[in-house]
């Protein structure tokens, strides 16, 4: 008896729950797609966007939402799901335009989520770029990377970087400089 009505109990609570979600988005959404759209909260910190990997409708809306929070200025940083070397040679794309980099670094993303060594990631970077490179150098956007380190291409060659080759004496460096 008491199995079942735990059962009713649960059924309940997540049928209200759901009907609670869905009038929360009725009242609560809004359309990225819309050229006029500009991002209604005007007081915040922090914005969480969630994605669903391997859709390109993902980068679409990121971007969209993005270019609004740039009209307001209200963008300083993009905390992006990699890790801080990844993270770093992002930036320096978005500096540079060095495409091998960026090449490399959206096959690696697949490490992270299978999905996201695409070609959509690819352009997502190459759109994050043009955006970037239409504002001041006082207003740029800067990637961070929070994730772990779950690849080690990156990491390695950040390292070699910071390095600067101080170490030349070092025989290993060259090796994992390539």
């Amino acid at each position: 008896m008491r199995t079942i009505l735990f059962m009713l109990f649960v059924l309940m609570y997540f049928s209200a729950s759901s009907q609670n979600r869905n009038y929360y988005l009725q009242n609560n959404s809004f359309d990225l797609c819309n050229n006029e759209f500009l991002f209604p909260q005007k007081d915040f910190s922090i914005i969480g966007f969630g994605a669903y990997h391997g859709s390109s409708k993902t980068y679409e809306a990121e971007l969209q939402l993005i270019k609004s929070l740039v009209k307001n200025n209200d963008i300083d940083y993009y905390f992006l799901e990699a890790n801080y070397s990844q993270a770093y040679f992002i930036n320096k794309y978005l500096s540079t335009g060095d495409e091998q980099h960026l090449k490399k670094l959206a096959l690696l993303f697949e490490t992270i989520v299978t999905q996201e060594g695409t070609i959509d990631a690819y352009l997502h970077w190459k759109n994050m770029k043009k955006i970037n490179d239409s504002l001041s150098s006082d207003r740029k956007i800067i990637v961070a990377g929070v994730d772990i380190i779950n690849e080690y291409y990156f990491p390695i060659k950040h390292l070699v970087e910071l390095t600067n080759h101080s170490h030349a004496d070092w025989a290993q460096l060259s090796n994992l400089a390539d």
